[in-house]
């Protein structure tokens, strides 16, 4: 098994996982008002409905725990910190710039500060992107000539 199907079909499991949890929420959701108006609808100065809902409560957050973790364990943790600043430049670039931290990580390597605080690739790309997204106010042989000058030489 190939590398891309193992990663594949990991992410298809954690998915799948996800999945149990919402399934499991919505069905918390849906019997808890069922108990509420059936309580209300029944005895309402007898209010017995929160007995069940806690219990079950308390099973949903272990599943959210074993599905996703516990949360902010892991704020401390210097590979979080490293995923978290990727997370960051990919939100504030407003695009996939972030991939290539992404990847990094991926790749069990360290973004350090000075891969960070590199702009040059990036202020390049958006060059490049200003430069091809003017094109609407430009004629056509214009955009031609600067196709053939970035890409025939």
């Amino acid at each position: 098994m190939s590398f891309q199907d193992e990663e594949y079909e990991a992410a298809r499991k954690r998915v799948k996982l996800k999945k149990g949890f919402y399934r499991h929420l919505a069905g918390y959701m849906v019997i808890g008002a069922f108990f509420f108006i059936m309580n209300i609808t029944t005895d309402p100065t007898d209010v017995w409905f929160h007995f069940p809902m806690i219990a079950w409560g308390i099973g949903l957050a272990f599943h959210y725990i074993g599905v996703f973790g516990i949360p902010y364990v892991g704020a401390l943790d210097k590979s979080w910190e490293a995923e978290e600043i990727a997370r960051e430049l990919a939100r504030m670039r407003g695009n996939n710039r972030g991939h290539q931290q992404k990847q990094l990580l991926n790749e069990n390597h360290e973004i350090d500060e000075l891969d960070l605080n590199n702009k040059y690739h990036f202020e390049k790309e958006e060059e490049d992107l200003d430069k091809w997204n003017n094109y609407d106010n430009r004629g056509l042989k214009e955009i031609r000539k600067d196709f053939d000058d970035e890409f025939k030489r």
